[in-house]
Formats: C-alpha cells, structure tokens, sequence
C-alpha cells in the first residue's frame, strides 16, 4: 500500500503548511501553555498548543488529539479565533508559509492515562504551565522580537482569545441561558 501524500506539511515542491492551535483557558484567567526554558542559553519561550493537521481528521478531532498528546487535557470548542500567517525555514532549507488556525477552548479535565509525548524546541523539553493570559501576551511579543521569528508570536490570538472569554463568560460563573 502507497503511503498517502501528506499535503498540509510545507515542503520545496509545496512551500504551505497548515496548522490548527488551541487556546485552553480556564476560570483564573490563565491559558495553557508549553514552556521552553534555557532557549538558546537563557531565553525562555511560551507557545500555544499547535498541530498540524492531517489528512481526512476533522478540525474538532485535530484540536482534541493536540491536546490530549501536547498538554493531556479535554477542552471544548467555544469559538474560531482566526489564523496567523507566519513563515518558517524547514528541514529542506525551504522557506514555507504556516497557516494556524485557532480555536478558543474551555478547560474541562486533565486526561487520566494521557499519551502525553510533550514537545521540544531547540532540542529544549517544555513543560505544559497555566500563565495570566496577560502575561502571555507581553511575553509573546518579547519573545517573537528576541528570536526574529513571526511564528513565536501568538499574542494576537491571545487578545481576541481574552475578549472572546468576557463575550462568552467562560469560566466567570454566569449563566447565559436567561
């Protein structure tokens, strides 16, 4: 049996890549987040959960398993968040365009056997943290400015996800039935 063409990595012959992110909050006003500390010596680097898609899954079963195997968590889908556009170098020396679309997610549990693999960044291993949503969005911006790269920053998402949460009233306790 041919393997199937995996047509949302970017690569020479095909320079896009398509993504899907999720935005996992919860009732503190936190959002869950990969820490990668001592990047590149000393730098710390925070990101968002980020997959990218495979051929023939639904966006909602991409969203689910990304974060089940990067953070070991259940969340539900509350709303589109948009996309970032931003550009890498891969493997091939190709320089790709990464689409990563984003969804808002209510926290609901940590996952009992999760088939948690983690994700590294520079050959750094993260750790999965809950962050102010705030603090997320000012270091984001630093981080994307010290490494020169569009795609460490996710803070425009975090600002539509931060108001997303007030209009929606996740995890503030209201009742939106009345």
């Amino acid at each position: 049996m041919q393997k199937q063409h995996h047509y949302f990595i970017g690569e020479k012959s095909q320079p896009f890549h398509l993504s899907i992110g999720g935005v996992v909050v919860n009732d503190k006003n936190q959002v869950l987040c990969h820490h990668f500390s001592g990047v590149r010596g000393a730098l710390d680097v925070y990101s968002l959960m980020r997959q990218t898609v495979e051929p023939n899954k639904s966006l909602e079963e991409m969203v689910a398993f990304g974060l089940e195997k990067e953070f070991g968590v259940r969340a539900n889908i509350k709303c589109c968040l948009g996309s970032i556009i931003s550009r890498f170098i891969n493997w091939e020396g190709a320089d790709v365009e990464k689409t990563t679309a984003y969804f808002l997610c209510e926290y609901e549990s940590v996952i009992e056997d999760p088939k948690m693999e983690g994700e590294t960044l520079e050959g750094i291993k993260g750790n999965a943290e809950w962050i102010d949503i705030n603090d997320a969005v000012e270091r984001m911006k630093v981080q994307s400015a010290s490494f020169g790269r569009t795609d460490y920053d996710e803070s425009e998402i975090l600002q539509r996800a931060r108001e997303q949460k007030k209009i929606l009233a996740i995890g503030i306790g209201v009742d939106r039935a009345r």
